[in-house]
């Protein structure tokens, strides 16, 4: 049986923010919806802005959540971007209508 190989750790950190860094520039940049859910289920949270509503996409204890609604929130992030409605309209629907305000 072959030995595992050790783990850098500084490299594995340095290469992890800098692989979330790349996934961030696409959702700024290219307004990439994939980009948001791996993103949010890697446990970001997200200002966004719809018209004049402002809103947070946040992490609740063991779900997803979104703050324009007051149900118990999702399990991911994709069934949050499927599901989740802003305004009456689901939030898939008006994404390339959505300003990034911050990620955090």
């Amino acid at each position: 049986m072959d030995a595992k190989r050790p783990i850098d750790k500084e490299k594995y950190i340095e290469n992890n923010v800098k692989l979330q860094d790349e996934i961030s520039d696409k959702l700024f940049n290219n307004h990439c919806v994939c980009s948001l859910i791996v993103l949010l289920d890697s446990g970001k949270e997200i200002q966004l802005k719809y018209n004049d509503c402002t809103f947070w996409i946040s992490h609740p204890p063991g779900k997803i959540a979104i703050s324009t609604e007051t149900n118990e929130g999702y399990s991911n992030a994709y069934e949050l971007i499927i599901q989740a409605k802003v305004e009456g309209k689901y939030l898939l629907d008006i994404w390339d209508d959505i300003e990034i305000k911050v990620l955090l």
